[in-house]
């Protein structure tokens, strides 16, 4: 009877676990709007989160790859000040597009610098 007991008390006990982690963990997808190097934080949609070094995209720091336009899926674990992005993924066609629109500032601003 010990024995039962204490396996449902276990079982209980790994469940409650499983539902507190699932609580403080989260998963978000959207546009990069600003990165703070100096702080490791990024804004997306409108929220700031924590961005570790460790956490990288192609062997390189992840923060470093990010620039405003950027679509980005992420998960990690709520914390304070801010939410704590474990897992970063990169939309390739969003870098793209951004960089087409830069380069296409670039030239219309070129283009109208050589005019005056």
């Amino acid at each position: 009877m010990k024995k039962i007991l204490l396996s449902v008390a276990v079982v209980l006990s790994a469940a409650s676990f499983t539902a507190s982690a699932q609580v403080n963990t989260f998963e978000d997808i959207g546009i990069v709007q600003s990165v703070q190097l100096g702080k490791n934080v990024i804004n997306v949609n409108e929220t700031l989160y924590s961005l570790p070094n460790t956490v990288q995209i192609e062997d390189v720091s992840a923060i470093l790859k990010l620039k405003p336009g950027y679509l980005v899926g992420f998960s990690g674990i709520v914390g304070t000040p801010y939410n704590r992005i474990n897992s970063l993924y990169l939309y390739p066609q969003s870098v793209t597009e951004v960089e087409q629109n830069l380069k296409n500032i670039s030239d219309t601003t070129e283009a109208g610098g050589a005019q005056r």
